[in-house]
């Protein structure tokens, strides 16, 4: 019985720890890729919209130019217990 509830926070924490791996490797590259590949396209047009707007006010017009994407993947959890005595809500005899 002591050996049970010794593994109970192993069991725990991989049962926690383990979902976190779906999101790593070739999975994440193909989620991550279509989504950054959205963002660098929305914010390029955003700032030719920008630019247009410069042009026509005779403001200096600047563009910038995404060469390269870096990205690190991150995982972390948090595992919280208390240990509180069982007691009757009401005392033993009913009173």
């Amino acid at each position: 019985m002591i050996r049970h509830l010794l593994a109970l926070p192993l069991v725990l924490a991989a049962a926690l720890i383990l979902p976190a791996c779906q999101t790593t490797g070739p999975l994440a590259v193909r989620q991550g890729r279509v989504n950054y590949n959205d963002a660098i396209h929305d914010t390029s047009q955003y700032q030719l919209f920008l630019n247009m707007l410069r042009a026509a006010h005779f403001d200096t017009t600047f563009f910038l130019e995404v060469m390269e994407v870096d990205a690190q993947l991150t995982t972390g959890g948090t595992l919280a217990s208390t240990n509180t005595p069982l007691t009757p809500s009401l005392p033993i005899g009913g009173k």
